[in-house]
């Protein structure tokens, strides 16, 4: 009687384990949960729902379970970190259950969207150019009727300047001719007026301060 006991206790045990193994539906992961979340991957963790069982997830940019994507191999562990994703972008998960060929139903769907890139470093700012040093030793070389020729020391190659005058009487009366060397011959003067002359240096649209300014008369019409 009692080895008959025994023979039926083990064949219930082993319907039992063929029913567990073969037969019964797996457990569904339960309370599957984001980790970690960067701006290209998530990290999940879920509950364990068996001893002898391992977990496939899967993801999708939709709500739709059926056309999810494996990510990885089935595991053992209850975390997973997905990798490669895009960021600031909306992805669904879900796990489920295998045993050998075996797969239970997905778990319920985790939805997270990833974190945006760090905005970029801001580009450096140009180091100022120094100012531009005003033309030096202005000097007067000829004066006529009607004309003022001057010169000065060069600020430096590759550079242009700007020549001003008026007359002395007259300061809003300001007119300026550009050239690209170190003397200029003023025109269209009036005899016998006293002028103020001074000089820039010019680079683009960048210009010194005002050079001394120099005084000048233009002779008497018909002076010798």
């Amino acid at each position: 009687m009692f080895t008959m006991i025994v023979i039926i206790a083990l064949l219930f045990t082993i319907i039992f384990v063929v029913y567990k193994i073969f037969l019964s539906p797996l457990p569904i992961p339960k309370d599957l949960k984001i980790g970690t979340l960067g701006t290209d991957n998530v990290t999940l963790t879920w509950n364990r729902a068996d001893s002898d069982i391992s977990y496939q997830v899967y993801y999708y940019t939709q709500n739709v379970p059926c056309s999810a994507k494996t990510w990885g191999d089935p595991t053992t562990a209850t975390t997973m970190r997905v990798d490669s994703l895009a960021s600031n972008t909306d992805y669904y998960f879900w796990v489920s259950s295998r045993r050998g060929s075996r797969e239970s139903e997905k778990s319920k769907v985790q939805q997270v969207k990833t974190a945006l890139p760090p905005p970029p470093p801001p580009s450096p700012r140009p180091n100022p150019l120094p100012p531009l040093s005003p033309p030096r030793k202005i000097s007067i070389v000829t004066v006529g009727t009607d004309h003022v020729t001057l010169q000065w020391d060069n600020a430096d190659f590759g550079l242009t300047y700007r020549v001003y005058w008026h007359p002395q009487n007259n300061p809003a009366a300001v007119r300026n001719v550009n050239v690209d060397r170190n003397f200029a011959r003023i025109t269209g003067l009036t005899a016998n007026t006293a002028y103020t002359v001074w000089v820039t240096t010019v680079q683009g649209n960048r210009e010194s301060n005002k050079s001394t300014a120099v005084p000048t008369r233009t002779t008497f019409d018909g002076d010798w």
